[in-house]
């Protein structure tokens, strides 16, 4: 556009420049006249300045065409912007605005002009909007602020504004974005991350994040303080803090359970694992997760879990298990009870009424001999009948806990010798040599009573399962714990390795004749076992099938 005065300029100099040669020609030629060639090319150039005029002023026409578009689409653009525009005065007094700062501000576009800006907004943030708009005007710098605009209603308008200088610096041009719906939702989502922490805390439980490719795991001051311990104790976290302080049979369930996670064969990570506390001891944990984002390929990337102290939860099962194990073993006992009164007990005592029946009807049929026989029966089952009730009344108050318990330290020779003279018919009737080798200064720390009873039982049963003409041996030696190790030891008929193994159980019948056809409930072992570990000691056999059993067990020799 600033062409044709410059070429106007050119025409000018080179029509002077030519003027002024024509003059300096010779004196006889100052008045010669331009040749009639000279005329036609400065003609011709003087045409094409006029052309080149013409165009450039069709170029300014269209120029300026194209300038008002430019500043009409500018216009359109200012105006219906999706940001709000404020130009503002050296006293914050609005200059000029958008449509959609008006629309923010609630009024029409031209009653909003020269109202100061610090009208609209919220009274408790006027100090934001103050310091930001020093910045701006007199700190001569770019500024962002967060503000939120005071109505008569009670919905908030909350604006992010960005401010700087105009080129004149006399003006503060604000840019305006409404946030309201993002700071509702970051609201939203603080409130119900605070509920999230609340909930956490009361209820004790610890929060995990992993990187499942990278190791990096970040947990929350719950989670170490459910096992003793601060963050910083544990730093550096990792994947490896998990491992280092878990159960090394809990991490091979735990790791076969992510690996189905990973898989997708189980919808979540759900596994009980022990956790040493700074103190030492075992804390249960419930460590439940569910990885949350993938990788590229496919790989489970973040994954986000719990952490919650089942301790109690698990004591009050292993509570419950002994309960339901207690009550199990009551009724098991219950049913080996009847079982006895209703088997062990009829037989002998059916023969024993059977037997005084006969004699009372028909004694005087019967020789001496026949007397003699019917009595010696009549006593066997009377012997019997006796030691049976006697056992259950035995295991009875044992397990109601009445029996009495009183140890102290005791003389062994005089138990296991008075022991030996409450079995001796039993013994006499199949010729059994019983032997003891105790000496007279070995003591024991027991009730007496009790270990009568264990001792009477042991060699009854010994004389029960062996042959006429055999030996039972009793001895004591102290062993390597500091016990008394006693045993009772026969050559009877032994026992197999499937008798032994049920032996104690009360649920298993172990029920078998002696050598003289003598009835036996199993109940007596039972009671003895029993006994021997109310004295804190331990009851086991040896036996062989046709050689003979020997039953040990051990007393503490003091307090």
């Amino acid at each position: 556009m600033e062409k044709a005065p410059l070429q106007n300029f050119d025409l000018q100099r080179k029509a002077e420049e030519l003027l002024k040669q024509r003059k300096n020609k010779k004196a006889s030629e100052e008045t010669m006249l331009l040749s009639e060639i000279e005329i036609l090319k400065l003609a011709h150039e003087l045409e094409v300045h006029q052309i080149e005029l013409e165009m450039q002023n069709e170029e300014l026409i269209l120029a300026k065409k194209a300038e008002d578009q430019i500043k009409e689409s500018y216009i359109e653009l200012y105006d219906f912007a999706p940001v709000a525009y404020f130009s503002l005065s050296k006293r914050a007094e609005i200059l000029s605005l958008n449509l959609k700062a008006a629309q923010l501000l609630g009024k029409e576009r031209n009653s909003l002009i020269n109202s100061h800006f610090a009208f609209f907004i919220d009274e408790h943030e006027k100090d934001i909007f103050a310091e930001f708009f020093d910045k701006v005007m007199f700190g001569s710098e770019n500024a962002i602020c967060e503000l939120s605009l005071s109505f008569n209603t009670h919905e908030s308008v909350f604006l992010h504004l960005s401010g700087n200088l105009n080129e004149s610096k006399d003006q503060c041009l604000i840019t305006a974005v409404d946030v309201s719906e993002i700071k509702i939702a970051e609201e939203t989502i603080l409130l119900s991350k605070r509920r999230m922490e609340i909930i956490l805390n009361t209820s004790f439980i610890g929060t995990w994040q992993w990187n499942v490719q990278t190791g990096e795991t970040i947990f929350n001051e719950m989670w170490a303080e459910i096992i003793g311990y601060t963050l910083d104790e544990l730093a550096p976290l990792s994947i490896k803090t998990w491992e280092t302080l878990a159960h090394t049979e809990d991490l091979i369930q735990s790791g076969i359970l992510l690996e189905q996670h990973f898989a997708g064969k189980l919808p979540y990570y759900d596994c009980e694992c022990r956790i040493k506390h700074k103190n030492g001891h075992w804390v249960w944990v419930r460590d439940r997760g569910s990885v949350i984002s993938y990788s590229s390929d496919g790989k489970p990337l973040m994954m986000f879990g719990t952490h919650s102290d089942i301790s109690n939860q698990k004591q009050a099962e292993k509570e419950i298990n002994e309960i339901n194990t207690k009550l199990s073993k009551v009724n098991t006992e219950k049913d080996k009870f009847f079982s006895i009164i209703a088997h062990d007990l009829r037989g002998p005592l059916g023969n024993f009424m059977g037997l005084s029946k006969i004699m009372a009807e028909s004694l005087k049929e019967f020789s001496f001999d026949d007397i003699e026989n019917f009595a010696n029966t009549l006593e066997k089952s009377a012997s019997n009948l006796y030691r049976l009730l006697e056992n259950l009344l035995e295991w009875s108050k044992m397990q109601q806990g009445i029996i009495p318990f009183n140890p102290k330290l005791i003389a062994l020779k005089m138990i296991v010798f008075e022991s030996i003279g409450m079995t001796g018919n039993a013994a006499e009737k199949k010729e059994i040599k019983i032997s003891y080798n105790i000496s007279a200064e070995t003591e024991v720390f027991a009730d007496s009573n009790i270990l009568q009873t264990i001792l009477r039982n042991l060699i009854s049963n010994a004389i029960k399962f062996t042959h006429k003409g055999g030996d039972i041996e009793i001895s004591a030696k102290p062993n390597k714990d500091h016990e008394l190790e006693i045993s009772v030891k026969d050559t009877g008929i032994g026992m197999s390795q499937e008798i032994m193994g049920n032996l104690f159980k009360i649920d298993t019948d172990t029920n078998r004749k002696g050598t003289d056809d003598e009835p036996s409930t199993g109940l007596g072992v039972i009671i003895c076992k029993d006994l021997i570990e109310k004295h804190g000691g331990k009851l086991w056999i040896e036996s062989e099938v046709g050689v003979g059993s020997c039953f040990y067990f051990t007393l503490p020799i003091s307090n």
